[in-house]
């Protein structure tokens, strides 16, 4: 088990910085990884509305938030070539992959599981609080309607905070030293149990840019996902040591 330190909440802010100063060193292949990803979800979207699934539409977008710290994972093999002097390249994405790609498909795995019950729960709710699939559209009392978005609010909270603390730092570990998933979960779990206010707050951190990105029809990942990745593994590298 690596050293892990303790940093204040208000370091959130001075990873931000160094993030955006990330994008703006390396704009073409941030840009570029941003792009696959969203590209990635529109096809998502497209084979959720080919199905003729339109009501998981708005369940699967607000889902985005909680893939959120794997979508970036492909950021910190980015932010290692900076660390090293190397040239950043989508190659440096598609090398990581390879070499950690069965580590990193467990945690995707779990990604998924996680995105699935949000699906599912987030339905699940709608169901509870409205008798049919327009009715959030015909005039529900405002009691009803606070009560769903409180209740859908609360459920993905605890989903999303869930998973953020297994792959936040566990993510950024297997990028830069290999080895077996539960030592990386376990040192993710052990950095949120050391620090869990910071984490708190740079998990609404992550999330407020996702949902900013989402809310921009999902194009505006291309440049938040970047972001918030570099900053990530600003944070890993504060919190953990050697």
């Amino acid at each position: 088990m690596p050293a892990i330190r303790t940093v204040e909440p208000q370091r959130s802010r001075g990873w931000l910085r160094a993030g955006w100063d990330d994008v703006s060193q390396a704009s073409s292949v941030s840009l570029s990884y941003g792009g696959w990803v969203v590209f990635a979800c529109f096809l998502l979207l497209f084979g959720v509305i080919r199905a003729g699934y339109l009501s998981l539409v708005f369940p699967v977008l607000a889902g985005l938030i909680l893939a959120a710290p794997f979508l970036m994972v492909g950021c910190y093999p980015i932010s290692l070539c900076f660390e090293r002097k190397q040239p950043a390249t989508l190659e440096a994405v598609t090398e990581m992959v390879r070499l950690r790609g069965r580590a990193l498909g467990v945690l995707g795995g779990l990604t998924a599981v996680v995105f699935v019950v949000w699906i599912w729960g987030s339905l699940a709710l709608y169901a509870l609080h409205f008798s049919g699939a327009e009715a959030i559209l015909r005039g529900a009392s405002w009691s009803v309607l606070t009560s769903f978005f409180v209740s859908e609010l609360v459920f993905g909270w605890i989903l999303y905070m869930g998973i953020f603390a297994l792959t936040a730092i566990s993510l950024p570990f297997l990028v830069e030293r290999g080895g077996d998933w539960r030592e990386a979960v376990a040192v993710s779990w052990a950095v949120v149990r050391r620090n869990p206010w910071t984490m708190t707050v740079w998990g609404a951190w992550v999330a407020m840019f996702v949902m900013s990105g989402v809310l921009t029809a999902v194009f505006g990942l291309a440049m938040a996902l970047p972001l918030v990745g570099y900053a990530s593994w600003r944070a890993y590298r504060d919190l953990v040591g050697p």
